[in-house]
């Protein structure tokens, strides 16, 4: 139903966003330099991360009312100043599923995570 695919992270320019264009890119700080997540082609815009409240892939994300993909919004939690869910603590987005293997990164490097990157 679904395959495993790897997706690196890659240093990109801080203004990089999450946007609709066809690579549905969007800014993170990462814990993680690598991380393995599911994909199914089935439904290759289908919410990848439901348990993590700061996905923008979440419809329940703030950034995103309505929407799972949202409007072409700058995307950053866990940097100063973005919006956070109520109650919930600021914190770098986690693209990991519980229990995925994962490399620590540099704290201050920014990715644009595409969903749709090529299986290496």
């Amino acid at each position: 139903m679904g395959e495993w695919i790897l997706l690196k992270w890659q240093a990109v320019d801080l203004n990089c966003h999450y946007n609709m264009s066809p690579f549905r890119k969007f800014t993170v700080k990462p814990l993680f330099c690598h991380s393995y997540i599911p994909f199914f082609p089935e439904m290759p815009l289908g919410p990848l991360y439901p348990g993590d409240p700061w996905s923008p892939l979440n419809p329940l994300n703030p950034l995103t009312p309505g929407n799972p993909f949202g409007p072409d919004t700058p995307f950053s939690p866990g940097k100063p100043g973005s919006p956070s869910l109520p109650g919930a603590p600021e914190r770098p987005f986690s693209p990991c599923l519980p229990g995925v293997p994962f490399c620590p990164s540099e704290p201050e490097e920014f990715i644009c995570l595409n969903p749709f990157a090529s299986k290496t």
